[in-house]
């Protein structure tokens, strides 16, 4: 839906898929099956959702891709470096200042900006041309 609504705009999509490292050493890959990431020495449990974004010109945020095993403790059986090295990445830093749905503060609902968000949801629905985003 995203695509199709943002398609004559200017926008970056992104979404945000979990990192989800913690007893990724162990075999049975726990936390991963619990997420519902099917992921094995001989299936790669994220692959089949990143393309998925692809397809739909979609950008992928990867939290965590900034941590390092070194600063993991041993008996998490974490490893973020295995999860990520396989894969052709790009990493980047978040900047306070870009709209996310975590960053949704006292200024995102302050009388200025709230309305504007609330007309821009409600006209998700209409047709390209009733729509904008200012």
């Amino acid at each position: 839906m995203a695509a199709s609504t943002f398609s004559d705009d200017p926008v970056s999509l992104s979404g945000k898929i979990p990192l989800v490292h913690s007893w990724s050493k162990a075999r049975s890959h726990p936390s991963e099956l619990t997420a519902g990431f099917y992921n094995t020495s001989v299936r790669d449990g994220y692959g089949p959702i990143v393309e998925m974004f692809s397809r739909n010109s979609c950008q992928v945020i990867l939290p965590g891709f900034d941590l390092s095993d070194d600063r993991q403790p041993t008996e998490s059986w974490s490893s973020q470096e295995t999860l990520v090295i396989s894969k052709n990445l790009t990493g980047e830093n978040a900047v306070a200042n870009l709209f996310t749905y975590q960053r949704m503060g006292a200024e995102f609902f302050s009388p200025e900006h709230f309305p504007r968000f609330t007309q821009f949801v409600r006209g998700l629905n209409e047709p390209a041309p009733n729509r904008s985003l200012v």
